[in-house]
């Protein structure tokens, strides 16, 4: 049986030493390294988009021509993997009847961004930043066949805790005690946008609040936590804009939660249902109605949940 092994998140050593433990336990194993052909090629891992593409060109040569002439084997594609649409372009090509891979599993590594910003991981901190922010969570049937989460973030403090969390203040006071902690920090500030005169934190208080379900109430916690370190200025009009924050909050509820599942996948579409999935979106994503349903309940409690002076 082929089988297809992804890894997905920054370079760290957990990755490293997940790779090296495939190799002890599998004896037909074949491993692509993607990270150390940027350095063998460019002596480092910040490459540019054009430098990427010609990686990407000699590492899938390599993993097509592995995957054709053998019968059977543990491919790795050892890499940072981190957006889905990537992830799927990957399941899409290697799932073809042709290459005959049985089963594609990726393995997430996720970090806070305190960690990987200290992580001696060879990216400059313009990278880490760029790469933090665009990380998004897996759909088994879209990107894989199965995931599996690396993540100690929460590992400190109890679950159920946050779970049971009525208010922003009693959220944050469990994730202020997690390595997400300088992050969370950032949430405490003002949107400096006309949509939203409230800050972020009072944004996801009052979307806790408004929520009727359990479900709703999680989705509500992590849906804005990634608006903190994402904000960005316009230094022109002075207007801030959040870009990639669904992705950031959709990774730190796949590290609560050790699984995707339809809070992580609401979290991450949140912003795209405001102006409405469309059904070709829904068909790629295997988007059911289910997940629809919870998407346009919480649509309704996020644009109600704010002062806007655009509201007449």
């Amino acid at each position: 049986m082929k089988r297809l092994i992804l890894t997905a998140g920054l370079p760290n050593a957990k990755m490293t030493t997940f790779v090296e433990q495939l190799q002890r336990d599998n004896s037909t194993i074949y491993v692509f390294d993607a990270f150390q052909e940027r350095l063998n090629q460019y002596g480092t891992l910040d490459t540019t988009h054009t430098q990427d593409v010609m990686v990407y060109n000699r590492i899938y040569n390599l993993l097509d021509t592995a995957i054709l002439k053998n019968e059977d084997g543990v491919f790795v594609l050892l890499d940072n993997n981190l957006t889905r649409s990537r992830r799927r372009g990957l399941y899409n090509r290697y799932k073809k009847p042709k290459y005959g891979v049985a089963q594609v599993t990726t393995h997430f590594f996720v970090q806070s961004y305190s960690e990987v910003i200290n992580d001696e991981n060879g990216l400059s901190p313009k990278s880490v930043k760029a790469q933090y922010i665009s990380f998004q969570p897996p759909r088994v049937g879209v990107d894989a066949d199965e995931e599996v989460v690396h993540s100690d973030i929460f590992n400190k403090i109890n679950r159920d805790n946050v779970v049971a969390s009525r208010s922003a203040d009693e959220l944050f006071t469990q994730l202020l005690a997690t390595p997400l902690a300088d992050e969370i920090k950032l949430d405490y500030q003002e949107h400096d946008n006309p949509h939203h005169l409230e800050t972020i934190k009072e944004h996801i208080d009052m979307t806790i609040k408004a929520a009727s379900t359990n479900e709703l109430r999680q989705v509500a916690m992590f849906h804005d936590l990634g608006k903190g370190i994402t904000k960005s200025v316009d230094e022109i009009t002075g207007i801030a804009h959040m870009i990639g924050h669904p992705s950031v909050g959709a990774m730190i509820a796949l590290a609560f939660y050790g699984e995707p599942n339809n809070i992580t996948e609401t979290v991450l579409w949140h912003m795209e249902a405001h102006k409405g999935i469309s059904a070709k979106v829904m068909k790629r994503e295997k988007l059911d109605q289910p997940f629809m349903e919870l998407q346009q309940e919480f649509a309704v409690i996020d644009s109600e949940s704010r002062i806007d002076t655009t509201i007449n």
